[in-house]
């Protein structure tokens, strides 16, 4: 059996130092990027209050919600080539979109979809004790940020 394990163990160690033997590390200087589609300026960054929200889920744990919100300055050129982000207002913080946050009892998750001219916020998850109101979210607020692409190739 002792053998067996110094034999083991010479093929173990063996196989590591040839392993080990072979890498190398190679220094290569760090290149910048040049980011050329973007405009230096934003098309818009508009604050937009939520009220409209409609019940898609709720069994009572479970719960789904979504509002729809125009934006017609997300256009299908912006979808494509441009840059939108999305920020959640919750009281006075604000979180970027998508966002999730699970803890024992009960998680949200909130999300959006982009089209050319809209944004559909969706709001899900689960809670053990109560699912939120869908009254409780109107006023709730979320913040558009759009960067048009520019036409250099």
């Amino acid at each position: 059996m002792k053998k067996f394990s110094m034999i083991s163990l010479c093929i173990l160690l063996a196989s590591s130092f040839s392993l080990t033997a072979n890498c190398q590390i190679v220094d290569k200087p760090v290149t910048q990027t040049k980011f050329t589609n973007f405009s230096t300026t934003m098309a818009t960054s508009e604050i937009i209050k939520l009220e409209q929200w409609k019940s898609v889920v709720n069994d009572g744990t479970n719960f789904g919600y979504t509002n729809n919100v125009s934006s017609p300055q997300i256009t299908q050129d912006v979808i494509d080539k441009g840059l939108v982000m999305i920020y959640w207002q919750d009281k006075t913080s604000w979180y970027g979109l998508p966002f999730s946050d699970a803890r024992t009892g009960y998680s949200d998750h909130i999300n959006f979809i982009l089209s050319a001219g809209n944004v559909l916020v969706k709001y899900s998850g689960y809670n053990n004790s109560a699912v939120p109101n869908i009254k409780a979210l109107n006023g709730q607020g979320i913040r558009i940020i759009i960067m048009q692409p520019t036409n250099d190739k």
